[in-house]
């Protein structure tokens, strides 16, 4: 089951939040434009897409479980990262995009997550897990598992400039 786990007291005390239904786990969690809470998760319903779910209090409860057919998987965990740039809010995405891991690839939506760009490949080879930071006002980091024959043979950081999407 995807969660959350939160705090409102600077990490004195943690609580339970929204809980997900089975099948889900290794989630990731960014906050929308809106305020809202966007959960993405890796699933095992056997679609090869990514789940998603939205919280409109603050990760206390979640709306409907859903898949989203634009974010291929090979049942992997992926990264999520909201970031506003120049009065706009920007969703990034990074996983292996293909039912196989590899292919690593970094998408973004302009749109709140309701569509996403076809992407810019990182890694065409095997690849695996993945993390997303914002180094600075142009630029993010994409931490991923990469290799020739197989995913876990080296990790990798690659800066990628917000402009190139």
């Amino acid at each position: 089951h995807s969660h959350v786990i939160y705090s409102d007291d600077a990490g004195a005390t943690w609580a339970l939040g929204g809980v997900l239904p089975g099948r889900t786990d290794e989630s990731i969690a960014a906050e929308l434009a809106d305020g809202s809470l966007y959960l993405n998760m890796r699933n095992n319903y056997g679609l090869k897409q990514r789940a998603f779910a939205v919280s409109t209090d603050r990760g206390q409860t979640f709306g409907p479980l859903a898949h989203d057919a634009a974010l291929v998987e090979p049942v992997c965990q992926g990264s999520v990262l909201g970031v506003t740039r120049s009065a706009e809010h920007l969703m990034f995405f990074s996983n292996p995009a293909n039912v196989k891991r590899e292919n690593m690839t970094v998408r973004i939506s302009r749109d709140e997550t309701k569509t996403w760009s076809a992407g810019k490949v990182l890694w065409q080879g095997p690849s695996a897990y993945s993390d997303l930071a914002q180094l600075d006002a142009q630029t993010l980091a994409c931490l991923y598992e990469r290799g020739e024959n197989n995913p876990y043979e080296t990790i990798t950081l690659a800066r990628i400039a917000m402009d190139a999407f």
